[in-house]
């Protein structure tokens, strides 16, 4: 049965409005938000509503979750068909993006490769005759004589899980795709550069 008067007080109907307020549920009925209010903490342990709004919303985290760790996979499953130079590329990128004041481009970059962002963020650009050339991060060394801790060997150590910062970039495109315009550029400068030094 549902009850026609309030819960806390027997009151008919709420003296302000003359009218009954009654929980979603349909099991309480209240005269007044201020009775509503007090017996909350006592009614939303069996609040029928409440709890399947409360399951919905732990459903829906659930499956958004899901779809993170999916899409998380799936890019580290991308990052595992790459060669070490189309890897050496994403990451020169991203090296040079941060260090040009895009922030978290290492950390995102690392993410998609399925690596420790310590990899790039703790590597080198050098240059050469042939160009660029990445040399990474040791990460064991970094962890050992930074921290004073030994690296378990997986890309989140020491950190929090991954969140998007900004706005995402497709690193593993970037990896296919080659060689950017910027790198063929500065490769060719040095080319020259060694050649006029060899001329000289």
């Amino acid at each position: 049965l549902v009850k026609k008067i309030c819960i806390m007080d027997g009151q008919p109907v709420c003296p302000r409005s003359s009218r009954k307020m009654r929980c979603p549920c349909g099991e309480v009925t209240y005269c007044s938000t201020a009775c509503q209010k007090y017996h909350w903490t006592i009614h939303k342990m069996t609040c029928k509503h409440h709890a399947k709004k409360k399951e919905g919303n732990l459903k829906k985290k659930i499956v958004e979750e899901r779809e993170k760790q999916i899409k998380a996979a799936q890019m580290n499953s991308a990052g595992r068909d790459l060669t070490e130079e189309q890897k050496n590329i994403a990451r020169k990128e991203a090296f040079f993006s941060e260090n040009n004041g895009r922030r978290h481009s290492m950390e995102e970059c690392a993410w998609q490769l399925g690596e420790h962002p310590l990899v790039i963020g703790g590597g080198s650009v050098t240059y050469g005759p042939d160009g660029e050339e990445f040399v990474k991060g040791d990460v064991t060394k970094i962890y050992r004589e930074r921290v004073g801790a030994e690296w378990d060997g997986t890309p989140r150590f020491g950190l929090k899980p991954y969140e998007q910062k900004k706005d995402p970039v497709d690193w593993i495109a970037k990896a296919r795709q080659g060689k950017s315009q910027r790198l063929k550029d500065m490769e060719e400068k040095m080319r020259l550069m060694a050649g006029y030094d060899i001329n000289f």
